[in-house]
C-alpha cells in the first residue's frame, strides 16, 4: 500500500468513529420521558377530524337534550343529562389541547 492511500485510510476511519461517536447520543432517548412534542400527524388528525366530530356531537346532543329534557326533568336527572350530552363534547372539542387524547 503506499502511502498517502495509508493516511487516506487512516483519515476515514478517524472521521467514522468521530461522527458515530456523536451520533449515538442524539439517538440515546429515555423510553419512560414522556415526549413533550406531539407528532404533527396526530395534530392534523385531531384539528382536521376529531373537532369537526366534536362540533357534530354537541349540535347532536343538544338536539337529544331537547328531546330528553322533559323526561330528565321527571326523574330530577337534568344535570347529569345536560353533563353527558352537552358539556362533556363541548369541554372534549373546545378545552382540550390539540393532539391530546387523554
Amino acid at each position: 500500500m503506499s502511502n498517502n492511500l495509508k493516511k487516506i485510510m487512516i483519515l476515514i476511519m478517524v472521521c467514522a468513529l468521530i461522527i458515530t461517536s456523536f451520533s449515538a447520543s442524539s439517538f440515546a432517548q429515555d423510553p419512560f420521558k414522556p415526549k413533550k412534542d406531539k407528532e404533527v400527524g396526530l395534530i392534523a388528525f385531531d384539528v382536521l377530524l376529531v373537532r369537526p366530530f366534536g362540533i357534530t356531537a354537541i349540535v347532536a346532543g343538544s338536539l337529544i337534550f331537547a328531546i330528553a329534557c322533559p323526561f330528565s326533568l321527571l326523574t330530577r336527572e337534568t344535570k347529569m343529562t345536560y353533563q353527558k350530552l352537552i358539556k362533556d363534547p363541548v369541554i372534549y372539542t373546545f378545552k382540550r389541547p390539540v393532539g391530546s387524547f387523554d
